[in-house]
């Protein structure tokens, strides 16, 4: 068993920014599907959508 190097509010934080950047890049994926943007500008999506999975994996495993 793995000791936290965060407590609860550090977790509830790591939580809630990885929840609040993985919907940004949902919304704004769809946008850039429904003005029809070129891939690259889909592709830079990766960024948003990393930084909210980071969040959301250090906040369930505590670190």
């Amino acid at each position: 068993m793995k000791t936290p190097n965060i407590g609860p509010r550090g977790q509830r934080q790591r939580l809630t920014f990885g929840v609040v950047s993985f919907g940004a890049a949902v919304l704004l994926g769809l946008l850039l599907v429904v003005v029809d943007a070129a891939r690259p500008w889909r592709v830079a999506l990766f960024v948003p959508v990393w930084i909210g999975a980071l969040g959301i994996f250090q906040a369930l495993d505590k670190t």
